[in-house]
């Protein structure tokens, strides 16, 4: 196995909560064969919907709880900036103290982040300048240990700057979808309910997707991994 198919292939373990033996992961190399294979090694009952519909029912609760929100309001195509529309930080806070859930992360936005690369790397290349480095004189280390000290300062100042909603959770529907990708083996261990064929997809396809750092959407089931990185 490449490093990046162990990489994905340690994800998964820890996502769904098994293992998978080295001879068998050698074989897995597409998206498909690897979902085939967590359906016939870790679960083989399904109840349709089921993790989705407690994942669901367990945000709108908190929802209702911190926001006071009418049940009514909180559907699974209801827009999340309509019930967020300020605040996002302290109620992403609320929501996980009430739900015990990881969440999706709240996104800087492309304003922020922007000035924030710019300026890592303007000062990255201003400070050898500053101080006369030569090329072979200490110039190229000061830049890189100026741009990740800079990078972890501007990620620290900007932090309370994340407040948007990622591309991928705009609804209710898709942060219910999200949120159970993340805590996949904790809600599947509390409620002792089987997964669906669906269920199991959208969370490989987030699991791998942050593996490789991509959106979930891009992965098919015939998507090689060893293609799609040399690719990328």
């Amino acid at each position: 196995m490449g490093l990046d198919v162990a990489g994905i292939i340690l994800a998964v373990e820890n996502v769904f909560g098994f293992s998978i033996p080295d001879e068998d992961a050698a074989r897995l190399d597409t998206t498909g064969k690897l979902y085939e294979y967590i359906l016939v090694h870790r679960f083989r009952g399904y109840q349709e919907d089921c993790l989705s519909s407690i994942t669901f029912y367990k945000l709108r609760r908190a929802m209702m709880s911190a926001l006071r929100i009418p049940r009514k309001k909180i559907r699974v195509s209801t827009k999340l900036s309509e019930i967020i529309p300020s605040r996002r930080r302290r109620t992403w806070k609320a929501l996980r103290r009430e739900t015990g859930l990881r969440l999706p992360q709240l996104r800087r936005p492309v304003w922020a982040t922007t000035i924030a690369v710019s300026a890592t790397f303007g000062l990255g290349i201003a400070v050898p300048v500053l101080l006369s480095l030569s090329l072979f004189g200490g110039a190229i280390l000061t830049a890189i240990l100026t741009m990740i000290a800079v990078g972890y300062l501007f990620s620290w100042l900007t932090r309370p700057l994340a407040f948007e909603f990622h591309s991928d959770c705009t609804t209710m529907g898709q942060l219910t979808s999200l949120t159970l990708a993340h805590n996949f083996q904790a809600i599947a261990e509390e409620s002792n309910c089987s997964a669906s064929d669906a269920e199991v997809w959208e969370t490989l396809q987030v699991a791998i997707a942050e593996e490789l750092g991509d959106s979930p959407c891009q992965l098919a089931k015939e998507t090689d991994f060893l293609q799609y990185r040399n690719a990328g």
